[in-house]
């Protein structure tokens, strides 16, 4: 699967022709509980999500090495893709199983199982359905299950750790070490579903500008422009060897999505143009069309003129 394949509001049905319970992973590491889903419930259809691309290498050699064509990976932010790709009631699991518990109290904003990913998971969840996390990490587990009650919105039910999960990587190498692994399940006391807060376009945003390119300088410190929804930095850019063409490369953070993205700026018989450069696949949101913004801002310095913008 390619990270085009999951957006915003997703279709699944190109992925999953059949009409079966969906269950997500997120952060599977080398795949084994996914083979593990797949072989207990045949007719689940399965995601996992990671945001290590060598992991997803692993299990995606693990699943085809064991002949699985159920499960898909992804590779992205495990929070981002519950909030922005399903759409309201369409899950039946979500599994946790070992995160890093980024234990350094300076990193704990970087913990998945906090207080809004619980309000925004419950809305994707069907009746029926729960998120359920094993870890071996006792302050995780405890802060988890606060995280959760603070919420309000689901109930906790701990209990033993499904088999499946006691033979992961993980779990093999803490049971060697005898250490304790805890489990607990968080059942959705409703289904209200947040709303979506990334919106792509179906096509890139682009402007047009009058001007010579060949007075922009492109020896310059970071440039950073933050807004309420999106912060975008350009830290450097490239002329073509003909002149004719500028490249700024932009990080691009919205809300748990971040995206590297190439403005390209093109100088054309009548006019320059500006847009993203659609080879590294971005997904066109509210932050991409910020970085066209802060390009178009920049070569404003250099007596460029904006003739109109296409978004």
């Amino acid at each position: 699967m390619t990270a085009g394949d999951l957006k915003t509001k997703t279709d699944l049905s190109h992925l999953y022709p059949r009409r079966e319970p969906l269950a997500v992973e997120i952060g599977f590491g080398d795949g084994r509980f996914l083979v593990h889903l797949a072989r207990v419930y045949p007719d689940w259809n399965i995601l996992g999500v990671e945001i290590a691309s060598a992991s997803v290498a692993r299990a995606y050699r693990r699943l085809r090495r064991e002949g699985i064509d159920s499960v898909r990976v992804h590779q992205g932010n495990g929070a981002y893709v519950i909030r922005e790709v399903f759409a309201p009631q369409s899950l039946h699991r979500i599994y946790v199983n070992f995160p890093d518990p980024w234990p350094r109290k300076r990193n704990t904003k970087r913990r998945l199982l906090q207080a809004g990913f619980f309000v925004d998971a419950v809305g994707r969840l069907s009746p029926g359905g729960a998120i359920e996390l094993t870890t071996d990490h006792a302050e995780y587990y405890a802060f988890a299950i606060a995280e959760a009650e603070a919420s309000g919105v689901v109930t906790v039910e701990e209990g033993q750790p499904p088999i499946g999960t006691l033979s992961t990587k993980y779990a093999m190498k803490w049971l060697a070490e005898d250490r304790p692994i805890y489990h607990v399940k968080f059942v959705p006391r409703h289904h209200d579903a947040t709303p979506y807060l990334i919106h792509s376009t179906a096509t890139m945003q682009h402007a047009r500008m009058t001007g010579d390119l060949s007075a922009v300088e492109l020896t310059f410190p970071k440039i950073t422009q933050r807004t309420e929804k999106a912060v975008v930095i350009i830290e450097e850019a490239f002329r073509s060897s003909d002149g004719h063409r500028l490249l700024f490369f932009a990080g691009v953070e919205e809300p748990q999505l971040r995206q590297d993205v190439v403005v390209e700026v093109e100088a054309r018989a009548e006019d320059v143009l500006v847009g993203i450069k659609s080879f590294t696949s971005p997904l066109s949101t509210v932050g991409t069309a910020q970085a066209v913004d802060t390009v178009i801002d920049y070569l404003s310095t250099f007596g460029l003129q904006l003739i109109d913008k296409r978004y």
